[in-house]
């Protein structure tokens, strides 16, 4: 299957936000895209890391319709608590976000982390995103992170 078939190619933007229509089924109605399959296909555009492969949310979709997100984050969002906020899965905002590449060439939040819907299997919320290193640290690369709560065996000694 060609890789970019995969993606949507169906953007509308304007200053502030990107309306794209999100299409989860596989081109060859074999199946859905998952984050997984993304990572399989374009993995050049990942930060290289491994910790979330054999996680269960690599294998979450999400539903196919039209998403109308900001070209930034919102700004009463910054360091703010994701806490009973409408977020997306992290299959969605990195299908938005390689499409988005793919089309117009241009790294969508490049210096930001976006906030999911989705859990790791130690109940961890996912973020993704930043691109690029501002400090020049790591390598560039689409980042997948968790959040890690604070639970009953951290500690110190």
């Amino acid at each position: 299957m060609d890789r970019t078939a995969l993606i949507s190619t169906n953007i509308n933007t304007d200053d502030n936000t990107i309306s794209v229509f999100c299409n989860s089924i596989l081109p060859d109605n074999s199946g859905v895209i998952t984050l997984a399959l993304l990572k399989q296909n374009f993995s050049e555009l990942f930060y290289p890391q491994d910790w979330f492969d054999k996680e269960p949310f690599m294998n979450e979709s999400f539903d196919s319709g039209w998403y109308k997100v900001s070209r930034n984050l919102i700004n009463s969002s910054k360091g703010a608590s994701p806490i009973g906020q409408q977020l997306y899965p992290a299959s969605l905002i990195t299908y938005i976000f390689i499409s988005y590449y793919l089309v117009n060439k241009e790294i969508l939040w490049p210096n930001d982390y976006i906030w999911c819907n989705t859990y790791d299997s130690s109940g961890d919320q996912i973020y993704v995103g930043r691109y690029f290193d501002p400090l020049s640290l790591s390598k560039p690369g689409y980042s997948i992170h968790r959040h890690l709560s604070i639970k009953k065996n951290y500690g110190w000694v």
